[in-house]
């Protein structure tokens, strides 16, 4: 049986402002790849926030293997699970590689090899080698974003939480993001995204949570979910 992350009876927000989404129930399983889609607003960052630990929920449940995701242990959440930011820049002038390194640092049961190792397969992965010199913040947008989901995989998370990972990219790059995001999938790893572009959501995941006015309008099979009558509803268009 695939692991799962489970939300229960979840609301989230922020403690001086109204929820922004209440009492939502969803169960995102390892293996596979979950879009969630939105209009601006409607608490796609948020939940990934929350879901990532930077944010308690206002009340309600997130268990993954049988566990209350509030008691997970930082050293813990480090290893297992990587976050990317919604456009995430680097703080620091640092040569791409070392930027890429700092993701191996997250294991540190690894030997020096394995972190070699990983260190490696994520740059290759990611096309940052003929970057690996060059001070990060001398790149551009996409370069960057590359950058970071490479150092995202360095540390070969088990659950991936990305807002946004194909911002600024090329089609080209867009495409192969997406495609390495799946390939973890399916190597066993759970993977969520929030997506703007809903081609490249129905293209390249398996489920999709649409969120709208405060809670979860569908959540399904992506083909069964990014169809006409939803995007008419939670979009206004198709």
């Amino acid at each position: 049986m695939s692991e799962k992350l489970i939300c229960q009876q979840l609301s989230v927000g922020y403690p001086r402002r109204p929820q922004v989404l209440q009492d939502i129930e969803l169960a995102f399983e390892a293996g596979q790849v979950t879009c969630i889609l939105g209009e601006n607003g409607s608490g796609k960052s948020t939940l990934l926030k929350t879901l990532a630990g930077l944010m308690p929920p206002l009340s309600g449940f997130i268990h993954w293997r049988d566990q209350d995701l509030v008691n997970l242990g930082r050293r813990q959440r480090a290893r297992d699970w990587g976050y990317l930011a919604q456009q995430g820049r680097p703080e620091w002038s640092m040569p791409v590689h070392e930027i890429v390194r700092l993701g191996t640092y997250a294991r540190p049961d690894w030997s020096k090899q394995e972190a070699e190792e990983a260190h490696t397969w994520a740059m290759q992965e990611t096309h940052c080698e003929g970057l690996a010199n060059r001070p990060v913040l001398e790149l551009s947008a996409g370069e960057q974003q590359r950058v970071l989901i490479a150092r995202l995989l360095a540390s070969r998370p088990q659950v991936i939480l990305a807002d946004e990972p194909t911002a600024g990219l090329d089609p080209r790059h867009q495409l192969e993001v997406m495609g390495l995001l799946q390939e973890q999938a399916r190597q066993g790893a759970l993977v969520i995204t929030v997506m703007h572009d809903l081609a490249l959501a129905a293209s390249h995941s398996d489920q999709a949570v649409m969120l709208h006015q405060g809670g979860v309008f569908a959540a399904g099979d992506s083909r069964e979910i990014i169809q006409p009558q939803n995007l008419r509803a939670v979009f206004g268009i198709g």
